[in-house]
């Protein structure tokens, strides 16, 4: 129900005197959706798993827009609905960057899942961009489900990178990305999955390449989640981010305080390199945030 039609149902309300009653029956129904058999035929297109998270959203919350209590809630509703919560602010994120886009690749660091990526190409495509800006690249890196033995770790990496294996009724994880990215179908021919440790992926053959396409990055989305990871990638971006305009996005900025000195020290050196300023836009969840360079 929109506002326009809200006023038209208050104002008649108020003619029949009837001000606390605006619960609409079943004439106003009438007046409100003409055609009820389409409303139905909408419905029947969406998933009922999704219309229920939906549901479950609206029940949450009173008139005024604060929280009931959610004890009747079983504990798979819960959480989902906090899931919902953070894969809604990732998205919300890339409609950020997408209404403002001034051109340039994207590189994505920590990809598992494609869930983010994802996002980015959906809103990239919807704002016209795929024709806008015809050259953009996305490149997506993770050791997508396969972290092997490698010396150079150190102990944090290894830490964490051992618990990320992945089993997958397709022949690896990494065949099951591409599966996913195929099937998603936005775009997919102009992205590129690179698989590996970003010490190993983001190397000089890279480089080399990038400088020789002149290509630099619009949006680099970091998910790394261990400062060792977050430092190799801000060492490789730093040369690549375009020197005029960009956004950049941290998902541990707000948890690691690694993290938080290690943007910091970036910055200073893309200001003594472009004369880029960090301006900071968003939070996403408390936990990441995301900033705009600009000259």
């Amino acid at each position: 129900m929109n506002l326009k039609t809200i006023k038209k149902l208050f104002t008649k309300r108020k003619k029949e005197k009837n001000i606390e009653n605006l619960v609409p029956n079943k004439t106003d129904t009438d007046e409100i959706i003409p055609n009820l058999t389409l409303v139905k035929d909408f419905l029947k297109q969406i998933d009922p798993s999704i219309l229920q998270i939906h549901l479950a959203k609206a029940g949450i919350y009173n008139l005024s827009g604060s929280f009931v209590p959610v004890k009747k809630l079983d504990a798979v509703t819960k959480s989902i609905l906090a899931q919902n919560y953070a894969y809604s602010e990732w998205a919300r994120i890339a409609l950020d960057v997408a209404s403002q886009y001034g051109g340039g690749d994207y590189f994505e660091f920590g990809s598992e899942g494609l869930n983010t990526l994802c996002n980015f190409l959906t809103t990239f495509h919807f704002n016209g961009h795929d024709k806008n800006f015809p050259n953009t690249r996305f490149f997506a890196f993770d050791v997508f489900g396969d972290p092997k033995k490698n010396e150079d770790l150190n102990p944090v990496e290894k830490d964490y990178f051992k618990v990320h294996t992945r089993t997958s009724s397709f022949p690896s994880y990494f065949e099951e990305m591409q599966a996913k990215l195929k099937e998603y179908g936005i775009m997919e021919n102009r992205v590129e999955l690179i698989k590996g440790y970003f010490k190993e992926s983001l190397n000089e053959k890279l480089k080399e390449r990038l400088r020789n396409e002149k290509r630099y990055i619009g949006f680099a989305f970091l998910d790394c989640n261990i400062a060792p990871s977050y430092e190799t990638a801000l060492n490789f971006l730093e040369e690549f981010m375009h020197p005029a305009h960009s956004f950049i996005y941290l998902d541990e900025y707000f948890q690691n305080f690694e993290v938080t000195e290690l943007y910091k020290k970036f910055c200073e050196r893309l200001y003594k390199r472009f004369g880029l300023r960090s301006f900071y836009v968003r939070t996403s969840g408390s936990f990441g945030a995301l900033f705009r360079l600009l000259k």
